[in-house]
């Protein structure tokens, strides 16, 4: 068997081979054309980008879009990262490929001149590490914030992926209105160009919110006094609320405020109680009157201090001779009209009942 099979060649034994003295380098020269460059973008042509979003348009919810996004590079960001990459990091990967080709899609000359002024000029925008556009802002130095809050990144009003976020994060809060659903997109580092009327616009279609909306019960007209001129605080409505905690020399102790609104004019007057007592109520609404003028008709809730304090005007007048002090009797008489139980809308003024607020009250709904 020839040995040249085994061996080779004999020039490649013999030292003189000017052959066997060149060293080749592995690395590649980056500025040669010839060197093909490799990129860890998703996508690398302007066609290629628009393409992605005919295809994201076809998906109509956020996390489903992050997670086809997500299964898409996985494959491809693994091989390029020299560790491997957690289910976290895939997803804030994919989330900002996602917008990255939003913004290059709506912003692409602001992204190749983010300095030039141009219509996001207010926002003061730049491009941070990872190629996003970001509101500038004057929260830089600020160490309670996340990067995301204290720079957002900016989306598109007119945008189906927008859409899709304004709808994801509507859904996170519960279906709550305008201002706590756009406070949860700033909270979560998204500005939306135009935000307030965009996300106005959406729960305007919410199919879930038109349906809570058409549930609701309708109230009850206003009474009579809310809709006619009078002097101020003739006919009014109180309430109590606190406690609060104050200091008398070494002791602590509680004490509570009771605000009585003008039915006519809204107009607000507050009285420092003791406690919820009969007598504490009633000593501040002789200040009240004293500091006001009469009251001719109160309406309130049945709160225990309060139907107190009307039983116990009542056991007064009856001692008291009408036909002596009838003209001034008629000019101090008050009448008190007391909402149903756990209907304090019948009032027309303050607020509803709210168990929460009132397991610190000593007024008990019967």
């Amino acid at each position: 068997m020839d040995s040249k099979w085994l061996s080779g060649p004999d020039f490649l034994h013999n030292k003189d081979n000017p052959s066997s003295s060149v060293k080749v380098s592995a690395e590649l020269d980056p500025t040669d054309k010839e060197v093909r460059k490799v990129s860890t973008t998703l996508t690398t042509s302007v066609s290629d980008e628009r393409k992605l979003l005919e295809i994201f348009e076809r998906i109509s919810d956020w996390e489903r879009l992050v997670r086809f996004v997500t299964t898409l590079m996985t494959s491809k960001l693994r091989r390029q990262s020299s560790h491997t990459l957690s289910p976290v990091e895939l997803k804030k990967l994919a989330e900002q490929q996602i917008i990255k080709i939003l913004q290059a899609e709506h912003y692409r000359k602001i992204l190749s001149h983010p300095s030039v002024k141009n219509q996001l000029s207010s926002l003061d925008p730049f491009l941070d590490k990872d190629g996003l556009l970001r509101v500038g802002g004057r929260l830089s130095n600020s160490t309670e914030l996340n990067y995301g809050v204290k720079h957002p990144v900016i989306l598109p009003r007119h945008s189906h992926i927008t859409t899709m976020i304004i709808k994801h994060v509507h859904e996170t809060v519960h279906h709550q209105g305008r201002l706590i659903t756009v406070n949860a997109l700033r909270s979560s580092g998204y500005w939306i160009v135009g935000c307030t009327s965009a996300v106005s616009s959406y729960i305007h279609r919410c199919v879930i919110c038109n349906r809570i909306n058409d549930s609701i019960q309708k109230m009850a007209d206003l009474p009579t006094h809310r809709t006619e001129p009078a002097p101020p605080f003739l006919y009014s409505g109180i309430d109590c609320f606190g406690p609060f905690y104050a200091t008398d020399g070494r002791k602590e102790s509680k004490r509570y405020g009771l605000v009585v609104t003008c039915l006519a004019s809204r107009a607000v007057h507050l009285e420092l109680l003791d406690d919820l007592s009969t007598d504490s109520l009633i000593n501040g609404l002789r200040n009240t009157i004293a500091i006001r003028g009469s009251i001719r008709e109160i309406r309130c809730d049945n709160g225990t201090n309060i139907v107190g304090a009307h039983n116990e005007l009542s056991r007064e007048l009856k001692n008291i001779d009408i036909s002596r002090i009838k003209t001034h009797f008629l000019k101090s008489n008050i009448d008190f009209l007391f909402n149903p139980p756990h209907a304090s809308n019948f009032g027309g003024c303050l607020g509803a009942y709210d168990p929460d607020c009132a397991k610190d009250f000593e007024c008990d709904i019967s």
